[in-house]
């Protein structure tokens, strides 16, 4: 209630221009986010990999 009382977004289909996201444009977000492990992969407590991100960005539409 706090981010909608201020007007902020709180999904990905909330933000201008991002209604419409599909799967191919996900990936290609997903493979921006920045490597920090060797393998590719991000995250500490458990690593993520790129179809992780993916489904990230779809719960959060």
């Amino acid at each position: 209630m706090f981010f909608l009382s201020l007007g902020v977004p709180t999904k990905l289909r909330d933000v201008p221009g991002v209604e419409d996201l599909d799967e191919e444009v996900m990936e290609r977000m997903a493979k921006r986010v920045r490597v920090v492990h060797e393998d590719g992969s991000i995250g500490w407590v458990r690593r993520l990999n790129i179809k992780d991100i993916v489904e990230i960005f779809k719960l959060a539409m």
